[in-house]
């Protein structure tokens, strides 16, 4: 060998990569410990079974009390079922009647005044069966012509949308809902018993009853029909067809040096109430009523 060749650096020896030896050194992860994990998942099952079984028992002791309470309520609930069959029926007749003017010969306004009334304002449309009458009954907006004719009747609206508690329909679904709902049924059938009960009786015995129909969109721009019964002999005291001719005419006192942009507008809802006012006036004039 040459001095060249015994002065060159040593090459180191390359060695192919391996991976390591996994069982010796307990693989990438650390082993899981199984045996725990699945004892905490038996725990947390039974927990959760255990939470549904108590949630389910709250939700039958719920739909318990609820039918309970539902239940001692017979009398009114019978008392309401039979004053909305009533108006119904009136309603469906009236739907069904001419447009001709009808007046009852002892038949005087004043009479409306004598004991309580009720008063419903419905598109004519929707009078033709009950489950349409409930549901734009339940729909219907305030307005102005009782009180244009001095009244202030109760609305039939709070017999169908206030007494909804009453009705059958009330506990139909109790089997399908959960303890939250369960909860806020208990507690309008409890709130709802306290507070509006009684009014709700009293509106379903009342004296008088008006209805008005209204032919089209607006009872301001196309004519309605307007009835009144007597709800305790059902007869038929006045019926007719009225236009609105609302006309407000209204005058400004202006002061030297005030500008007019700055007086009070024509709001909607004083044009609304002089149409209804027009409404009332032509009932009076039609019927002849005194």
């Amino acid at each position: 060998m040459s001095e060249n060749e015994t002065n060159q650096p040593v090459k180191p020896r390359l060695v192919p990569a391996r991976p390591p030896n996994l069982e010796a050194e307990g693989g990438y992860l650390p082993r899981l410990p199984w045996r725990y994990l699945g004892i905490a998942a038996l725990v947390l099952g039974l927990v959760l079974l255990g939470n549904g079984y108590r949630q389910e028992q709250r939700a039958e002791e719920l739909r318990a009390s609820i039918l309970q309470r539902y239940d001692a309520l017979a009398p009114q609930r019978a008392t309401m079922t039979a004053a909305r069959e009533k108006l119904e029926r009136l309603i469906v007749s009236a739907a069904n009647s001419g447009n001709e003017t009808v007046t009852a010969p002892d038949f005087r306004f004043a009479d409306l005044r004598n004991g309580r009334s009720l008063y419903l304002r419905i598109p004519q449309a929707s009078a033709g069966a009950a489950k349409q009458i409930v549901a734009a009954t339940k729909e219907m907006e305030p307005d102005w012509i009782p009180s244009c004719l001095g009244l202030n009747p109760s609305t039939a609206r709070e017999i169908y949308e206030i007494g909804e508690f009453l009705t059958p329909g009330f506990v139909a679904n109790l089997r399908d809902e959960g303890v939250m709902k369960l909860r806020v049924r208990e507690d309008t059938l409890v709130r709802r018993g306290k507070s509006d009960l009684q009014n709700l009786l009293d509106a379903a015995s009342s004296r008088w009853f008006m209805l008005v129909l209204q032919e089209g969109p607006s009872r301001h721009d196309d004519p309605v029909r307007v009835f009144i019964w007597d709800l305790q002999t059902e007869k038929l005291l006045l019926a007719t067809r009225v236009q609105s001719q609302g006309i407000l005419l209204t005058s400004h006192i202006l002061s030297q040096g005030v500008d007019p942009k700055t007086q009070p507008k024509l709001g909607d809802r004083t044009r609304a109430t002089a149409n209804d006012c027009s409404i009332a006036a032509g009932i009076r004039k039609l019927s002849a009523a005194r």
